[in-house]
């Protein structure tokens, strides 16, 4: 979202005073600082702490010592395996690392679609998913919103980019 460069060039140059006979160094450094500010991706990372949690409230339920697929726990109303809440967790990371720049607003763009297909076929074909994540019919349709407001947010909220250089001189004497 906010990203600082700072660029250090330093450039130093000799310079014989006739007048007084003193020799000058001038050094001068130049400093560029950017910031990328993209709100649609504010978006994408509070999603994505959204699913971290519930995928870790997931995996501290469910317990990952035995199998990934027993038991099934409940988390916010909905069913959950260990292998979800790992899915769940990836997908969190995933949009948090998307979210923490304006470079990632492609990335947030994609996952967003993944959620909204992945939501569509949980509600339409739940009984062809697999067994082992514990899924059930209505964990789609937040599936498909959340999936829908990260990849328009990222689509349709514009990025701002500002610029600002600094040049600072010293005149030192010898």
């Amino acid at each position: 979202m906010i990203r600082d460069h700072e660029v250090l060039d330093d450039q130093s140059t000799d310079r014989v005073d006739d007048t007084a006979s003193e020799r000058r160094v001038t050094a001068s450094t130049v400093r560029a600082r950017r910031w990328d500010v993209a709100p649609g991706q504010l978006i994408s990372l509070i999603a994505g702490v959204g699913f971290v949690a519930l995928g870790l409230v997931a995996l501290v339920r469910a317990g990952i010592d035995g199998s990934m697929a027993t038991p099934v726990v409940e988390v916010l109303g909905f069913s959950h395996t260990a292998w979800l809440g790992l899915a769940e967790l990836s997908l969190g990371l995933l949009l948090m690392l998307a979210g923490s720049s304006a470079a990632g607003k492609s990335v947030s763009v994609l996952l967003g679609a993944v959620m909204v297909i992945a939501g569509v076929l949980v509600t339409a074909t739940i009984s062809d998913m697999p067994e082992e994540l514990g899924l059930e019919e209505g964990y789609g349709v937040p599936l498909i919103v959340v999936g829908a407001v990260v990849a328009l947010a990222a689509l349709l909220l514009p990025a701002w980019t500002t610029q600002r250089v600094d040049r600072d001189g010293a005149d030192a004497r010898l």
